[in-house]
């Protein structure tokens, strides 16, 4: 009943060949009355909840079998949840145009709609043998028609089963027969099977491959809310032996028994309990998980997060292969795999996209757990959806799957501002590049522990191991190989990009191109004893690094080192490396097995970036702007202080007269002045810091002011107390010659503030601080 839930109209067409009843049915089924002089057609009646036992509202519309109609009858079709197509009973040319034109019709404007036969005016079957006729005649009609779900004789004019006919349109829409039921073939439909399987499964809490009285009476209360009394367990078992002798043990119900009452149900018109069952357990309609199961976690998460699976994923899978290990050799051979996966839609790993994917741990077709851990956390890597969904098919927790968000945990992306963040990481992913020949494959192969293997196919190589890092920690690393031609492809678009005109739309990337952001490291490799090979590979580093942003760690790797690298590339390699501020490559021998802890360097350079980010020519170029941002906003704010400084300075020389002044006090030449502010601002704690602190306030930067003009002042008041004592009275060329030399100290003093900011601010743009970065840390 999710339709019903969702107070969803359904939606019924009625077409057919002219003059076989459509518009009488709908009339009769409206009005409960038969109209002898129908309208040529109805507008589109609505039948109210109260029509059907389902209390679902209904809209029934009519069309016209005119051709200059056809354009608005294939609309209405297109909208429809049901068909139902009407026939003349005494005309088998319309039975017959049902078969060859109408269905296809329908099937080719919206396949898989539910059809309803509607054998129109059988009131005028009067003979048993004209009835018989005419069900062979649909019998041989629809044989091969697999959306017809039922036919029926009905007559408008005896009102005879016309509100059948919507009734199992309703009921087809609500409990459709196609998924489950193959009526030719008369059993159920594969994925029918799966999803009851999985059913039984949670309902068997023993796991003895039966269900007892109280799990099948905790099955009927779970899907029907009810529990069967002891006679009425009784009598379904009795009908199922009567059927089907193996399906009823000493221990209870089996899975063939189960089945069999499904197939009864469905056989017998009862379809809505087998829907039932499925929609308790959480299936649509197309008999996969709803959205409503899945979508209990969100998918739409920030780029710089993961799904991985959770502790507790990692232990239910355990089991599970515990439990289907029946022999206890540690391997799960191919049979026992299609056992474990009987409940589950096909898994994503057992297509064709896997046969390039190569798995440590695997004999043949048999995984030991390390490697179904490993195809677990590879594809939930990939697709931690569906990962999601093979977990719940595979019967963790309840029918409705509310402990899903208990399976996968979330976890953060590389990011260059939180870089520590990967440690918790359990997945890494590396990107695999190199020319043509360096030995990309065999580096793949190596991880797999298949180094002779040969794959077929030309997607992609993928290859997934378990490595334990340099803390102890194991992880899985998983590498993909990204072919040499697909990386030339997508220079060529970076280099068209840059050169493109603004507000060009050419992109620099390419469908094959892997997103780098979902990469946590990238593996360089070049062969050793080729120079070409190493160019090719450099060239390739700088232009992923600089599209990658410059955050993506790398790490190159010499392989083939058993044919030996010459001087003269040994020191192209070191220069590289220490222009690039890289470690030097990783010597690589798969031939010899000699892997100097490649995949432990990869883990170590995804989980702990620094050092491993080349220094690009776009990376030098963003540091060399940052700084001289930094510079250029130190020195407009140096150059605000002083302009403020000198007008506060200019303020105070403009202003009256200062009162009488305390007893002289010495006098401060300029050079001491200076000297006192840089030493203040060099002060790294104390009065002086705080004093810098509040330099950054308006009110400070007027106290500092203030501070500067009252040592100008006391100067002022010093050279008048000497004149006043040795002459008694100032002249004006005296009173003069003080003013300019107070004006003069105090300038002094003004200019020095920038200055010393201007050389502080330089200090730390050379230092590992930015200006604004330590005003800020000193405030």
């Amino acid at each position: 009943m999710a339709l019903a839930a969702q107070s969803r109209i359904v939606r019924v067409a009625v077409i057919g060949d002219p003059e076989t009843g459509k518009t009488s049915l709908i009339s009769t089924a409206a009005n409960d009355t038969f109209d002898a002089r129908p309208p040529p057609v109805l507008p589109a009646v609505r039948l109210p909840p109260e029509f059907t036992p389902d209390h679902v509202p209904m809209l029934v519309t009519d069309t016209s079998s005119k051709p200059e109609d056809g354009t608005v009858l294939d609309f209405v079709v297109q909208q429809a949840d049901a068909v139902v197509v009407c026939f003349d009973a005494r005309r088998t040319e319309t039975l017959e145009s049902i078969r060859t034109e109408w269905y296809h019709r329908v099937q080719r404007l919206k396949p898989d709609v539910p059809v309803i036969l509607a054998c129109c005016k059988a009131d005028q079957l009067t003979e048993e043998r004209e009835i018989q006729a005419i069900r062979q005649a649909v019998e041989r009609a629809v044989q091969d028609l697999p959306h017809v779900e039922v036919c029926l004789n009905c007559s408008s004019r005896t009102l005879r089963m016309v509100a059948d006919v919507f009734y199992y349109a309703l009921k087809a829409v609500l409990y459709p027969l196609q998924p489950l039921y193959d009526r030719i073939e008369k059993r159920l439909k594969p994925l029918c099977v799966r999803a009851l399987k999985r059913a039984f499964v949670m309902c068997d809490a023993d796991g003895d491959s039966a269900l007892s009285d109280s799990e099948l009476n905790r099955f009927q209360q779970v899907c029907f809310g009810m529990e069967l009394t002891p006679d009425e367990l009784q009598n379904v078992k009795q009908v199922v032996m009567s059927k089907l002798p193996t399906g009823v043990t000493e221990r209870g119900l089996t899975l063939e028994g189960f089945l069999f009452l499904h197939v009864l149900f469905i056989e017998r018109g009862r379809l809505e309990s087998t829907w039932a069952v499925l929609r308790k357990f959480g299936y649509n309609d197309s008999l996969h998980l709803g959205d409503e199961v899945l979508d209990r976690l969100p998918w739409a998460l920030p780029p710089d997060q993961v799904y991985e699976l959770s502790e507790v994923a990692v232990g239910f899978v355990s089991r599970l292969f515990q439990q289907h290990d029946d022999d206890g050799d540690g391997l799960l051979t191919w049979a026992q795999q299609e056992a474990l996966f009987q409940t589950v839609p096909p898994p994503v790993w057992q297509g064709e996209s896997w046969n390039r994917v190569l798995v440590a741990g695997t004999h043949g077709a048999a995984l030991r757990l390390e490697a179904f851990l490993l195809k677990w956390r590879y594809s939930c890597m990939m697709d931690p959806r569906t990962a999601l969904s093979h977990l719940l098919y595979l019967g963790f927790g309840s029918p409705w799957g509310t402990e899903a968000p208990q399976l996968l945990t979330r976890c953060v992306r590389r990011r260059p501002d939180k870089k520590n963040e990967m440690t918790a990481r359990s997945t890494v992913h590396c990107l695999v590049f190199g020319p043509r020949g360096s030995g990309k494959s065999s580096l793949l192969k190596a991880l797999a522990g298949r180094p002779e293997q040969q794959v077929a196919g030309s997607s992609p190589l993928v290859s997934v191991g378990v490595v334990q890092g340099e803390e102890g920690r194991e992880r899985s690393l998983v590498m993909t190989e990204v072919p040499d031609d697909v990386v030339t492809e997508f220079m060529t678009s970076l280099e068209l990009s840059r050169a493109a005109p603004a507000g060009s739309s050419t992109e620099a990337h390419t469908s094959a191109m892997p997103n780098l952001a979902r990469c946590d490291v990238a593996a360089f490799v070049f062969d050793a004893s080729s120079s070409e090979s190493f160019r090719a590979a450099r060239v390739m580093m700088l232009a992923v690094s600089t599209a990658a942003g410059d955050t993506l760690p790398c790490v190159m790797v010499a392989a083939k080192d058993d044919l030996c690298m010459a001087h003269s590339l040994q020191y192209e390699v070191q220069t590289t490396a220490a222009s690039l501020e890289l470690p030097l490559p990783v010597p690589v021998s798969v031939e010899t097995g000699e892997l100097s802890g490649v995949f432990r360097r990869l883990v170590s350079a995804a989980v702990r970036p620094d050092g491993h980010i080349p220094n690009t020519p776009a990376r030098k170029a963003h540091k060399l702007f940052i700084r001289r941002l930094y510079l250029g906003g130190g020195t407009a704010l140096c150059t605000a202080v002083a302009l403020y400084g000198m007008y506060r300075l200019y303020k105070w020389a403009s202003g009256p007269a200062a009162p009488p002044t305390p007893p002289p006090q010495p006098s401060s030449s300029s050079s001491s002045v200076v000297s006192s502010v840089v030493n203040t601002l060099n002060s790294p704690s104390g009065s002086n810091a705080r004093w810098f602190s509040s330099a950054w306030e308006p009110r400070a930067t007027g106290r500092v002011t203030r501070s500067v003009a009252e040592s100008v002042s006391k100067s002022v008041g010093s050279n008048s107390s000497s004149c006043t004592g040795s002459t008694g009275s100032t002249s004006g060329a005296g009173a003069l010659s003080t003013l300019t030399q107070a004006v003069t100290e105090g300038a002094v003093a003004v200019a020095a503030v920038p200055l010393a900011l201007l050389l502080w601010a330089a200090d730390m743009v050379a230092g590992p601080r930015s200006l604004l970065a330590a005003a800020a840390g000193q405030h």
